[in-house]
């Protein structure tokens, strides 16, 4: 079973919300949704960015941890 991430979840549900706001007729709407995914990529952007900065960090603790 795939684990629950909330802040995953989180991205999920804002490009859906583009996805609905950019299929309506008016451009008020359209304009809001490519915003809402706008939000949503950055959102999802800074998450891995922390991830991938946080395992770069522990890759090199653990290499550390193997020196001593």
């Amino acid at each position: 079973m795939i684990p629950f991430d909330p802040p995953l979840a989180l991205a999920v549900v804002l490009g859906m919300a583009g996805a609905v706001l950019v299929a309506c007729r008016s451009a008020r709407a359209r304009t809001a949704g490519f915003g809402v995914w706008v939000c949503g990529n950055v959102y999802v952007t800074v998450m891995f960015a922390f991830y991938a900065v946080t395992a770069g960090v522990g890759m090199v603790n653990a290499g550390e941890g193997r020196r001593r």
